[in-house]
Formats: structure tokens, sequence, C-alpha cells
């Protein structure tokens, strides 16, 4: 069985208390966004007890271990609501968003053609060096972070492909999403997260190869998730070629005779019938033939056709959340005879008034590329 508790701190990290006692309580994580905590609080709590900016850290402890910051975050207070229901109960509502939503509060406040703001590097250095700009101490008067947030160094490793792109004034986090999908969608995964380092202060981190553990069929310690173990209470398998597009038109700037277009296909998609080629067509705006070729073919690979599992994930002694799996984890989801890898990259956990907990994990398959 799990338990509970919330712990309240000031913007700046100082201990304020420790909160046991709520209607409903639930919170969520989503790799490379920011998730939500909301806490439905009894009438006698008072709303202005709460700060904006206030920290709440979720606790949980597992059959009777030490409490552990769950999902490794804390969330930050953006509503405090005093609310009737339709059951006539009075309470306090409390919405926070986890430290991830740092990145949706600035822009890259950077000019047009300036060095921070029209870059060639990978992907992931670019993303740091974002963050250094906008929220270290050089991002300018009143943005600099640095005493609450620590960037972490670029990876010299890096397995990341080189990009070019212009982002003046552009807002943060939908530009790291896009940047992070850019690398992912050639086969180079890569995530970013603000995670606590102590109350009120953070670090931005990047993670190539996986958010959490890996325990795929490959790894030294895999876990499986099948009906037959117990691990799952649902589970389909489906051939999905509903969003199949396997013939690509890309075209660059230009009109008429000196636009730039090209073309990529999977031969071997188009040929399972008479009637499957699928085509679509694409605006890059960009002028370098080899360019407009490698978005035309980031496109053919995310609109391949898709082979999907899908699973209930349920608590069972052998693959405890929390314990034998978490957040960003890759694990394996087995049925009809076919088994994937699936990163679980969104959890969702609710938690009543009695402690009861219903934990929801939402996954991608992960292709081989990912590896």
């Amino acid at each position: 069985m799990a338990v509970h508790k919330v712990t309240y701190y000031t913007p700046r990290g100082v201990y304020l208390d420790t909160l046991t006692r709520w209607f409903q309580m639930s919170y969520s994580r989503k790799e490379n966004d920011y998730g939500s905590l909301i806490i439905d609080f009894p009438p006698e709590v008072d709303p202005r007890y709460f700060q904006i900016d206030g920290l709440l850290e979720v606790q949980r402890s597992l059959d009777g271990l030490r409490f552990q910051n769950d999902v490794q975050t804390m969330y930050f207070i953006r509503t405090v609501r005093n609310k009737y229901d339709e059951q006539g109960r009075r309470m306090i509502r409390v919405l926070a968003y986890d430290a991830n939503h740092l990145i949706d509060r600035r822009i890259v406040a950077w000019g047009d053609g300036t060095a921070q703001s029209k870059v060639r590097d990978q992907c992931d250095h670019m993303i740091n060096a974002i963050m250094r700009q906008n929220f270290g101490s050089t991002a300018g008067t009143g943005r600099d972070l640095s005493a609450f947030l620590v960037i972490n160094r670029d990876n010299p490793r890096s397995p990341c492909p080189t990009i070019e792109m212009e982002f003046a004034y552009r807002k943060i986090l939908p530009l790291l999403q896009e940047i992070a999908e850019n690398s992912t969608n050639q086969g180079k995964y890569l995530a970013f997260d603000v995670i606590p380092i102590t109350p009120g202060k953070f670090r931005f981190q990047i993670y190539n190869g996986s958010r959490g553990n890996n325990r795929s069929q490959s790894s030294k310690r895999p876990l499986r998730f099948s009906i037959e173990n117990g691990s799952l209470s649902y589970a389909s398998y489906a051939r999905d070629h509903t969003e199949e597009r396997n013939f690509i038109y890309a075209g660059g700037s230009g009109e008429k005779a000196s636009k730039t277009v090209r073309t990529v296909s999977n031969a071997k998609a188009i040929a399972i019938s008479p009637f499957n080629r699928m085509e679509d067509y694409i605006s890059t705006g960009e002028t370098d033939p080899d360019v407009i070729e490698e978005e035309a073919r980031a496109r053919l690979r995310e609109a391949e056709a898709k082979k999907s599992i899908n699973g209930h994930l349920q608590q069972h002694p052998n693959s405890m959340f929390g314990y034998d799996y978490g957040f960003g984890d890759i694990v394996t989801v087995t049925f009809g005879g076919h088994s994937f890898d699936v990163h679980l990259d969104t959890i969702e956990i609710s938690v009543d008034e009695s402690n009861k907990e219903d934990v929801s994990c939402f996954s991608r398959n992960l292709p081989d590329s990912d590896y």
C-alpha cells in the first residue's frame, strides 16, 4: 500500500507545513511538458495560507518504506480556489504546475539575426544554450535565475543531430519541444526536465537514450508486463495504417521553376497493394536541397504505418510503481505473441481521502532507432 503526504515550502524553499488531509489529490508528469497537481482541501483550510509560487512536494511511501519525492519534481502553486461543489461540499482547491512550468514563463528575448536567435548546433547543445541565454547570468536584467536554476553542461559525446534554426522572440517551451522532437524524429531520443536539487533550487537536465531506467527486453534487468503474469488488466495490439504516408513531396522556397522539390518514398510499404501509394506534400521554406530532402525523410518516418500495443498496467508484487518502475522508464509489454518496448512518458496518479491510490501510465512504442 502507498501512503502520501505533501510538504509545503515558500518559493525560496523555506519549510512551512506537512499536509496529510484532503478530499482528493491528483498529480501528473509528462515528458518535455509540464504536469499538474490538484488538491481539494477541507473548508477549514484558510485559502490565504497558500501563496502563489509556493512549492508543493508530493512524497510517497510504498509498503512502509521511507517517504521520498514522487515523480522527481516539485509543483508551483498558481491557483487557489474557494469552491462549493454539486454534492454540497465546501473545499479549497489548489492547482499547481510542475517545475517544467518555469520554462513556459520565458521567451527568447533576443532579436532577429543575433547569435542567440540564429543557431546551427546539435539539438541538445542548442537547448542548453537557449536555457543559459534566457535563464542564466547572461539573460539580462530581471531574467537571471542562476541562483535557483542550474543548467547542466553540454554532453561532449552528444549523439544528437545538428540542425539550424531561427527563433527570435519565440516562447521557449514549445521551441524546446520542437527541437527535441526533431532529434527524436531523426532517430536520436532527446528529453529535458527541470528537477529539484533542494526545495527552491532546481536543475535543468538533458536526457539522451531514455528519461528513466532502461528495463527493456535487451537490458540486464528486463521488466515484462503481460496478462499471463497478472501485471496487465487490459491489452490490445494493432497494425494501424490510417495515417500512413509513404511517398513524400517536399517543396523549398521560391515559386514555379525556381522551387526545388525533392521526393522520398518507402517502396516496400507502397508494394503491399496496388492502391497503397499514400502521398503527402510538405512546404519547408528551405533553399538547400539536402535540407529539403532531410525534412521529407523526417516526414516519411513520422507518417509510417504503426504497430501499436496498449495495456493497462496494474500494481502487482513483481511490478510496483515507484519501486520496480517509474516515470520515464522503458519496460516491455507483451500480448498476443507480440512484445514491444514502451516508454512510460506520461504518469497520472490520483489519491482519495483514505489514501487509496490509482496509477495510470501512458506510453509510446519505441522504434529500433531509439537504441
